[in-house]
């Protein structure tokens, strides 16, 4: 017993010794590893200088992807240093992502260069409109841009405009435009303009009633085939960021968290009428019936109630707007064929889907052009921003402005079916039948005349 205590003794000390030198290389290595994160995190530091004292030489979505790669790195870095820490129970400074996340304003004024220097084509892709445009603007919101947080009233809109535009995150904005409030103070600046433009330009959004000014939007939509059209309705929707709370309420068909909107827009891509902040789980028809758009129709008969006009058939037409099946068939909406048999029905789809696309256009534009819109980082409550941005798509075609082409992306469409219990509607049937006879003549009369003379 004592000769095999003695050999063993030997064995588990020269095990103890073994086990101890791993662990010092180990430690050695996770140190040796630890240095060379911290060397890293300083060129990330760099990195994130350059790129916020030489913005004026990127253009912002260059500088956007600069932005989040060096986030990407700070974050990816701060864990493996983390990781370390954990592992070795060392301190090891984290030295990257405080400074990053909510550093110094920037030295250089980024906005007064801007100013001096850009070009037509850079105030375009920056603030999405033109510097005439810009200073118009200004002007507009001056007298509301009164706000706790002291800046020019240009700097507040340009700020604005550009975490808009771009989907930048507040601090990089903060260090932007030399914001000394830093995240929060720009936060407040960015709340103060959306609730500025509201308060100021929502007048742009104008679903006439009087005929005259109805009567440029109807000769629009009757040049193009619906004669007495007054409008496209449509919904869409805008992810957000998981809330538990109401999780259920936001939570949409295609199993994301979102804000739904509806929208009527005419030819011009304009939005005559919005209803933002419903619930993503809602459907097209259920947020219908609760719109001041929907009242407006049935109660108080402000809209879609004018003079009919005469159809080829004879039959008079009635004001109307027109939707996809998601909505339901009404006298005042019109809504595609669900099975469509005859001619005169399938060549009405067709027209219908032509000119129904008209708001998956500018819904997948306004998206496009102002990207914080789908970034996903909007909240629930965020119904002002998605209404500030729809006015400021309205205020650039108002004021000339042209759309960026590559970016008026249309959204793609996901199909619903009214979820209301159907009902008889048999006048609504028989003013879409009117109208596809319409366009049947129409056709018939437009084939006649391209035939060779005999």
């Amino acid at each position: 017993m004592d000769a095999e205590n003695s050999t063993d003794q030997p064995r588990r000390k020269q095990s103890l010794l073994d086990s101890s030198r791993k662990r010092r290389r180990r430690r050695r290595r996770r140190r040796q590893l630890a240095v060379l994160m911290s060397v890293v995190a300083a060129v990330v530091v760099l990195v994130e200088r350059f790129v916020t004292e030489y913005t004026p030489l990127l253009l912002p979505c260059q500088n956007t992807a600069l932005s989040a790669s060096v986030r990407a790195a700070t974050l990816a870095i701060s864990k493996l240093q983390l990781m370390l820490a954990v592992a070795d129970h060392l301190s090891i400074a984290l030295p990257v992502s405080a400074p990053l996340a909510a550093g110094p304003p920037s030295p250089h004024n980024w906005f007064t260069q801007f100013l001096s220097s850009a070009d037509a084509h850079q105030w375009r892709h920056t603030f999405r409109m033109g510097k005439p445009a810009f200073l118009n603007l200004v002007s507009s919101l001056e007298p509301e841009l009164t706000g706790e947080i002291l800046a020019p009233p240009d700097v507040k809109l340009a700020s604005t405009l550009y975490r808009l535009a771009t989907a930048a995150s507040p601090s990089a904005v903060a260090r932007k435009f030399a914001l000394s409030g830093g995240a929060p103070g720009f936060v407040s600046i960015f709340e103060e303009v959306c609730r500025a433009l509201q308060s100021k330009l929502s007048y742009l959004f104008d679903f006439p009633s009087v005929p005259e000014l109805l009567h440029p939007i109807t000769r629009q939509f009757s040049q193009q085939g619906f004669p007495n059209c007054c409008g496209v309705v449509g919904c869409t929707r805008f992810q957000v960021m998981p809330n538990a709370s109401n999780g259920e309420y936001f939570e949409s068909a295609a199993g994301y968290q979102a804000v739904a909107m509806q929208g009527v827009v005419d030819t011009a891509g304009r939005l005559l009428d919005i209803s933002v902040g419903w619930g993503g789980s809602m459907q097209a028809a259920q947020i219908l019936l609760q719109t001041r758009l929907f009242a407006r129709v049935m109660d108080s008969h402000e809209l879609l109630h004018g003079r009919p006009v005469q159809l080829l058939t004879g039959a008079p037409m009635p004001e109307y707007i027109i939707g996809d099946c998601s909505y339901p068939l009404l006298p005042w909406l019109l809504t595609p064929y669900t099975n469509p048999i005859t001619p005169p029905q399938l060549r009405y789809n067709r027209v219908h889907e032509q000119v129904r696309s008209i708001a998956s256009r500018v819904f997948g534009t306004l998206k496009a052009s102002w990207r914080l819109l789908a970034s996903g980082e909007l909240t629930a409550g965020d119904g002002c921003i998605i209404a500030a941005a729809c006015i400021l798509h309205n205020y650039l075609i108002y004021s000339g402005e042209a759309l960026v082409e590559r970016e008026g992306e249309e959204e793609a469409v996901v199909r619903e079916v009214c979820s209301l219990p159907p009902c008889d509607n048999s006048y609504g049937d028989s003013i879409r039948d009117a109208l596809a006879a319409h366009l049947n003549i129409a056709a018939s009369h437009t084939h006649s005349h391209m035939l060779p003379s005999p």
